[in-house]
């Protein structure tokens, strides 16, 4: 009886380790179903784009496919330096988005689709770069800005992107689009956008444009401090060709600090990490691709770069000291999960659920093993 309750005994510790694979298993990429779901999407688009079936396998995909939650499955120190496996794995997913590029281009930009074409967008910040995808996306570009984002993230914003870019930066361009334009750039390192980032900071700081509630901000319609906040962001990014903006960054933040004695530091906080920045005191910041293939900063080349081990890392933004909305309401913004952004994301790994699982067998495990012994 003895050899009997043992034999149970291992068979149970057997069953549980092949039920915490079975936990990996549901819980890993399912790449196969993310293909299939892709290309039920295609099949289903050619009949009717704007089908109850289009919208709800675009639902399904948002729902069920998250590629950032698959990337950030894999360990990896941080966004700006990603491991080989957790590169292996983005490859993975660049791989299957591959074949159904254009009709995730197509149905990302079908404005009849509303807030549903963005399910499809989603998904090209997970693209690997390609001459095809390029095109149909610089195409897009001038009509929707949001593809000038694509473009940046994926590495795809050669000589060729910012050539047309830059047209929108020019003093002859409308003063929206400039400034929608440069607030887009603000982390990218472009340096044809300095000319507006200095027509940002030369308006001086109106004190009255201010007020406070406790000691919590709020600029009026006609306060810089939001285009301060930007070019800013910008300077820091810039490297050294954001030296040309330290004056003015020095006297904007002088004005304020005058302005407001006490309160000054809470309105200030962008414009000091900036000049900190510019003047070796601290860290420059990192902006990392959204598909966690690395830093990217076109002071250094268009594509994602991994950052070596032994490169410090630090996070992609300052974190915004002043309650006020973007300086451009109308410049659209990705939407990944905010563990792809940022530079230190929680790891959500399969082994975790491994090791709880074995533990509870464990526990069960000894309880059986005093009931089998009685």
């Amino acid at each position: 009886m003895i050899n009997i309750r043992a034999y149970l005994l291992r068979l149970c510790c057997i069953l549980g380790v092949f039920s915490s694979l079975n936990v990996v298993s549901l819980a890993a990429m399912d790449i196969t179903g993310f293909e299939s779901a892709l290309a039920q999407l295609q099949r289903e688009q050619a009949v009717d784009p704007n089908s109850t079936a289009v919208t709800e396998l675009l639902r399904k995909l948002d729902k069920t496919y998250n590629p950032s939650r698959w990337i950030n499955e894999v360990p990896s120190r941080d966004m700006a330096s990603p491991s080989p496996e957790r590169l292996n794995r983005i490859n993975q997913i660049a791989n299957a988005i591959a074949p159904y590029e254009q009709l995730l281009v197509d149905i990302g930009f079908d404005k009849t689709l509303s807030s549903d074409a963005d399910r499809a967008l989603d998904f090209l910040w997970y693209a690997a770069p390609s001459p095809d995808l390029k095109q149909s996306l610089f195409k897009e570009a001038d009509k929707n800005a949001i593809a000038y984002q694509v473009l940046f993230e994926t590495g795809m914003f050669d000589s060729q992107v910012r050539s047309k870019f830059i047209e929108g930066l020019l003093p002859s361009a409308p003063a929206q689009l400039r400034q929608q334009r440069a607030s887009m750039a603000s982390s990218w390192g472009l340096v044809e956008a300095v000319p507006v980032y200095m027509e940002m900071l030369q308006k001086p700081f109106d004190p009255a444009t201010v007020s406070f509630v406790g000691h919590i901000p709020a600029g009026d319609a006609k306060s810089p401090l939001s285009a301060y906040r930007m070019a800013s962001q910008a300077a820091m990014h810039l490297g050294s060709e954001g030296a040309v903006l330290l004056p003015l960054l020095k006297q904007r933040y002088s004005e304020i600090q005058a302005a407001f004695p006490d309160k000054g530091q809470v309105l200030t906080g962008n414009l000091k990490a900036a000049i900190d920045v510019l003047e070796g005191r601290r860290n420059p910041p990192v902006h990392t691709a959204i598909n966690g293939r690395g830093e990217i900063n076109l002071t250094k080349g268009y594509s994602p770069i991994a950052r070596t081990a032994d490169a410090t890392p630090v996070a992609s933004t300052p974190a915004p000291t002043v309650n006020e909305p973007p300086f451009s309401p109308t410049a659209s913004k990705p939407k990944p999960s905010a563990a792809v952004q940022n530079d230190q994301p929680q790891q959500s790994s399969p082994w975790f659920w491994l090791i709880g699982t074995i533990l509870l067998l464990a526990v069960l495990g000894g309880t059986l093993f005093k009931f089998l012994r009685k």
